[in-house]
């Protein structure tokens, strides 16, 4: 198990929410990067990586767990909005938020933005 593995599980058991949510974070483990956080109120996050030139695909993977609403925005580089997205609470989500062939090489933003509490997970691939 990886730093960032223990990290997550740490997240949530410190937080007790949704833990469900993080451990399913671990299915992310052969992503090019990851990202994963358990919120107990709001929470406002941005996370940048870089998709290298000549990357034939880029895909951004999500699984959220939680009673709140969260809001998502993935920016090109240069800080077009690719896409934006929000998911209530209640139940788990789970799926693939972006994908495109061929994609711009440079720095990317994922924003995440969370109200009344969730734990979410991405993988991103490219």
């Amino acid at each position: 198990m990886n730093t960032r593995n223990l990290f997550a599980i740490a997240v949530c058991l410190i937080f007790a929410i949704s833990a469900s949510g993080c451990f399913d974070s671990m299915m992310f483990s052969d992503a090019d990067e990851r990202f994963a956080k358990a919120v107990g109120g709001y929470s406002k996050d941005s996370y940048a990586f870089s998709v290298p030139a000549g990357a034939s695909k880029l895909e951004v993977k999500y699984n959220m767990a939680g009673g709140g609403t969260v809001s998502i925005s993935l920016a090109r580089p240069g800080g077009s909005i690719a896409k934006s997205d929000s998911f209530s609470g209640g139940q788990a989500n789970s799926g693939t938020f972006y994908s495109v062939s061929n994609p711009a090489s440079g720095e990317w933003t994922l924003r995440v933005e969370v109200s009344g509490g969730a734990s979410y997970a991405f993988g991103i691939y490219y």
